[in-house]
């Protein structure tokens, strides 16, 4: 488990409004993550390299997912 401070700033109708954060984050194996998903109902998971497919410099060894749920019948 990892803690990770954030503040981030925007401009609202002129003036920067400020926002402070705490992120928690925990690692899994990409098979976790896909064996979680398809527990929960999202059979279709695509998962892309922050560095390689996504070009975010910095995030090596992180992992973004695309999951899709399964159409409900009915």
């Amino acid at each position: 488990m990892t803690t990770q401070a954030v503040t981030l700033f925007h401009l609202e109708g002129g003036v920067w409004q400020r926002s402070d954060l705490t992120l928690l984050q925990r690692c899994y194996a990409e098979d976790e993550v896909r064996a979680a998903l398809a527990a929960a109902g999202f059979p279709e998971v695509s998962a892309y390299d922050a560095v390689k497919d996504l070009a975010m410099a910095g995030n090596v060894g992180r992992t973004f997912f695309l999951a899709r749920r399964k159409p409900q019948s009915g």
